[in-house]
């Protein structure tokens, strides 16, 4: 698989076309995850155009980000003064804890990993029983995956069974979606304006075709029945009664008392 590289990605969400859907996606993820004070939510693959919102509320956020892919620095200090918050990892091994996340953000990473059902196999260990993650894939019936001008036009592409699918594959019980990129993949900024106002409309009347899939999902853990001890059934054992002596009596000691 091909990994888009992190100076063409951070040169995308510059544009105009980049800033009009990430700030459609960010709406979706705020409708998904409105409030999250305390929480500590990770960003995999390229998702820190969507996360800098949460920077101020999270307990801990923080931007993993392939090998393959590459690594920039994040928050921009525009954005924030905290120090570095990004990494680079190798995605079938996060640097991570057993259950030390409540949210995970995959985006740009599920298309263009060979590893796929590894990937979010590691984003069920480290997530906390109830976290939740949020995966961003192209839509193989949208433009978006068409159009190789943009980093989902690269890798491939995931219709709705076939991320749900890989989902339950590792473990994560898909709750909800959303369709989102109803935009024409021009930088024109009138019809990209044309576009944005547009959306609502075209996110019910063309919700199929939706350039992309935001696909939410949740680590259920059930308890396992505990095992008690097995009943045990007594049975009768019958043994053959043995032969007992005669009683006899001693006349004379008998009759000699009476």
């Amino acid at each position: 698989m091909y990994w888009p590289d992190v100076i063409d990605l951070k040169s995308f969400y510059a544009s105009p076309l980049g800033q009009v859907l990430c700030r459609s996606l960010r709406r979706k993820i705020r409708d998904f995850w409105p409030d999250e004070n305390g929480a500590r939510i990770i960003g995999v693959g390229y998702a820190a155009p969507f996360l800098t919102s949460y920077l101020d509320e999270a307990r801990l956020t923080a931007c993993l980000m392939p090998m393959g892919q590459g690594v920039t620095h994040w928050p921009s200090p525009a954005y924030s003064l905290k120090q570095n918050l990004s990494a680079m990892v190798e995605e079938t091994s996060l640097p991570l804890p057993d259950e030390s996340v409540t949210r995970a953000l995959v985006a740009h990473a599920l298309e263009n990993t060979e590893h796929g059902w590894q990937l979010l196999s590691e984003i069920w260990r480290v997530l906390e029983p109830g976290g939740r993650v949020i995966c961003i894939v192209p839509n193989r019936s949208g433009l978006l995956a068409h159009v190789e001008t943009t980093p989902f036009g690269q890798g491939r592409p995931f219709s709705l069974g076939q991320l749900k699918a890989i989902l339950r594959d590792s473990q994560l019980t898909p709750s909800r979606h959303a369709m989102a990129g109803f935009f024409a993949p021009f930088h024109s900024k009138m019809a990209l304006r044309i576009s944005r106002v547009c959306e609502p409309l075209f996110s019910v009347l063309l919700r199929p075709l939706g350039g992309l899939i935001v696909m939410e999902a949740e680590k259920q853990v059930y308890a396992l029945r505990a095992k008690g001890k097995p009943e045990r059934k007594y049975k009768p054992i019958l043994v053959p009664a043995a032969p007992q002596p005669a009683l006899t009596l001693n006349r004379s000691t008998s009759y000699g008392q009476q």
